[in-house]
């Protein structure tokens, strides 16, 4: 499984439950919008079953296999394989339009992972929050080497599988401005962190919380 933690600087709390304080720019990023509905959620088979009802996912014959192996001999597919092995993101999107079920995407899409040398360890199907609304997404762990990276998918029903014809995120892209990658970027993390003055806690310290949880 995948768990994730999320944190927001609050100067006037060690560690709690997440709070929008007052006058927070709720634009800033689509995940304060989760915050205003709670503190803790998941995506299992029943929430995802559920999302999954509002496409009319196509039948997967012949032509469509086809299709799909070619894209993942594609150009596209290999630029995500190379920016995955040399570029300055931590966590990359690729992000597709397909118009069948994700499922046959994450089989077809971990044999040709590891096809190039990567075991993929588990996939997991979920959705993320963008600022459209949310998106499907599958979730690829890998051992060894150790990295996350996912697949990120929008409904089309006229096309079998292609790269994404509209930005998803849009916020970090690679140099080359191509909408069809999302990054997460180290730097990113290191300036979230410079905005504020975080308290450094001793081994003790953490002992003391961690014993009340």
């Amino acid at each position: 499984a995948n768990y994730e933690l999320f944190w927001f600087y609050n100067p006037d709390v060690l560690i709690g439950p997440a709070v929008l304080r007052p006058g927070i720019d709720l634009n800033k990023t689509p995940l304060y919008k989760e915050v205003q509905e709670g503190n803790l959620y998941g995506w299992g088979k029943s929430f995802m079953d559920e999302y999954y009802k509002q496409f009319d996912f196509k039948c997967v014959g012949p032509h469509e296999e086809a299709e799909i192996r070619e894209y993942f001999k594609s150009d596209h597919f290999k630029k995500w394989l190379r920016l995955i092995d040399d570029s300055p993101a931590d966590h990359i999107h690729c992000n597709v339009d397909i118009n069948f079920d994700p499922w046959i995407l994450k089989m077809y899409a971990v044999e040709a992972l590891e096809e190039v040398g990567l075991k993929i360890d588990w996939v997991i199907p979920n959705v993320f929050r963008v600022p459209s609304g949310l998106r499907g997404k599958l979730i690829f762990l890998c051992a060894h080497p150790e990295w996350q990276h996912d697949i990120t998918w929008g409904y089309n029903p006229d096309v079998v599988i292609r790269p994404a014809t509209k930005p998803c995120i849009g916020q970090r892209m690679p140099a080359d401005g191509d909408i069809t990658f999302d990054f997460n970027l180290h730097s990113d993390f290191e300036a979230s962190l410079a905005e504020g003055e975080h308290v450094k806690l001793t081994d003790e310290e953490i002992n003391e919380i961690l014993a009340r949880v």
